[in-house]
């Protein structure tokens, strides 16, 4: 298990940050130096994904550290302690049937936690499962009626609370836990440390926006007006779960067909729900994002592990498979050390994005041209900008990530007269100008050194629109004046680079000639 932890944080060194974790860190560095969330900071996201990254911001700011660096030793360690939790809930609580099963789910949640997520390492998702997961091991322990100290209930409970208010949706998977074991009358929340400690998070976590962060909900019920524009349906997104989460239905699948032992069995029915709450947790975010999938494709791959390990083969075949049921514990084992060379092949094999692809290349111009300046990236997607702007250092010319508000006001926009799908000011809504005045706002404050423009024919987002960002904006004369200092430096990738011009030397009056007297 170590020798996995090791591996997916030697992967981290060698792979790019994942775009929100990128964000998230920048949000948490400008707090820290003063800047306020919701107003300087627009983010559409509550607030504890920033919070969360506050701890390695501090640290690496009070050492002299590099950001990333510090983050990835902090997430490593969140993983760490929620494996931790999670063996120590099933040593004490005996949930599987020897020790030899009991480390072999735990090297399976080891790999899930550390390879499954891939580029999505850091995720809200991602941090939330490793966070809930022992929580899961406690709910089985109680439907046994075992018993598990209050040290490691408080803790477990804490923990998994904080997971859980990353996002709103992750609410239903507690309620799914917290149903289960009201229908086995195990005990009602409020007779359970754990339960109590997650209500008793979200109630202080309440208390902390509403105290410090009160702008979020003015800023939540405009991300909620064009929350919609970013769906891509639902039969795209049903594809992309069936593809992104085949362990989720296998281990549905294995869990009605396969015949297993009496032993282990809340263990396996908790997995199962959780599997099946988390796949509507994803349908009910309805975005279809590959960390969508991750949560709901790593429980149900412990659930396919959990099965497996709880395998008796009927009596018919029980001569021809009882060498198999034993050997599914080494089976599992070398299944995840395949699973996680492949994962670090793929590390390796990526790990020179920084001289091949086109973030690694905008890097580059960014360090060469605005050492000590800022950028900003016209697009509705948040990455190149993030983590472009954690790696190379430089200012962010935005109080948003991204455009983000562009693609609700002209997804699918039919053509005007005048050939474009762009609305005079005259018509637009109260959104779209707000839009367009943060726009200028930013420009005319920050005067962005480099300006990288997203120049695909078909943007993300937009539907059928063809948008170009710059022709958007250009319209408005004040940002037409200040785009006059710019100059096209030529194209990487899908991206056009514009650098402004220096300025030049302001002109000084010669100085009048001595007078007669004075000579």
């Amino acid at each position: 298990m170590c020798a996995i932890v090791v591996a997916g944080a030697v992967r981290l060194l060698v792979t790019p940050l994942n775009h929100d974790v990128g964000v998230f860190l920048y949000e948490a560095r400008a707090s820290l130096a003063g800047a306020r969330l919701y107003t300087d900071l627009v983010e559409f996201n509550p607030p504890l994904a920033v919070f969360l990254a506050v701890p390695p911001a501090y640290v690496a700011g009070v050492l002299g550290l590099p950001t990333i660096a510090a983050w990835n030793l902090y997430a490593v360690g969140l993983m760490g302690l929620s494996l931790l939790l999670c063996w120590a809930v099933l040593r004490r609580a005996g949930l599987l049937p020897d020790a030899t099963a009991r480390w072999t789910y735990l090297l399976i949640a080891a790999v899930c936690l550390m390879m499954g997520p891939g580029y999505d390492f850091g995720q809200r998702d991602h941090l939330m499962l490793a966070m809930f997961l022992p929580y899961a091991l406690v709910a089985a322990a109680r439907a046994e009626a075992r018993r598990v100290p209050l040290w490691l209930a408080v803790t477990i409970g804490l923990f998994g609370g904080v997971g859980l208010a990353l996002k709103p949706f992750f609410f239903l998977v507690w309620l799914v836990v917290e149903g289960y074991l009201a229908a086995q009358r195990k005990g009602w929340f409020w007779r359970r440390p754990e339960a109590l400690c997650v209500l008793g998070v979200h109630a202080a976590y309440g208390a902390v926006v509403l105290l410090l962060t009160p702008q979020y909900f003015g800023v939540a019920r405009l991300a909620a007006q064009v929350y919609a524009a970013y769906s891509p349906g639902p039969l795209p997104m049903l594809l992309a779960f069936l593809a992104g989460a085949p362990a989720a239905w296998l281990g549905v699948l294995a869990y009605g067909l396969v015949r297993t032992t009496a032993e282990g069995r809340p263990l396996r029915r908790v997995l199962l729900l959780l599997t099946l709450g988390l796949a509507v947790v994803y349908f009910v975010q309805n975005r279809g994002f590959t960390y969508h999938c991750y949560p709901c494709r790593a429980v149900g791959s412990l659930l396919l592990t959990a099965v497996l390990l709880g395998w008796t083969p009927r009596a018919a075949a029980r001569a021809i498979f009882r060498r198999g049921a034993q050997m599914a514990p080494a089976i599992l084992a070398t299944l995840a050390v395949v699973v996680s060379a492949g994962r670090l092949y793929e590390g390796w094999r990526d790990s020179d994005w920084q001289k091949t692809s086109d973030l690694g290349q905008l890097c580059d111009v960014v360090r060469a041209e605005a050492p000590h300046g800022c950028i900003l990236v016209l697009s509705a997607d948040v990455a190149p900008a993030f983590p472009m702007v954690n790696y190379t250092g430089a200012g962010w010319a935005s109080r948003t990530a991204c455009q983000w508000l562009l693609p609700a006001l002209y997804r699918d926009a039919p053509v005007r007269p005048d050939g474009t799908p762009y609305r005079p000011r005259a018509e637009m809504d109260d959104t779209e100008k707000l839009a367009v005045e943060w726009m200028v706002e930013d420009f005319a404050r920050h005067r962005p050194d480099v300006v990288v423009v997203d120049a695909k024919p078909k943007k993300p987002f937009f539907g059928q629109t063809s948008f170009d960002y710059l022709a958007y904006y250009r319209r408005d004369p004040r940002f037409e004046r200040l785009w006059q200092a710019y100059s096209a430096r030529g194209s990487i990738g899908v991206y056009q680079v514009h650098l402004r011009r220096p300025e030049p030397p302001a002109a000084f009056p010669e100085p009048p000639e001595p007078s007669e007297t004075r000579r």
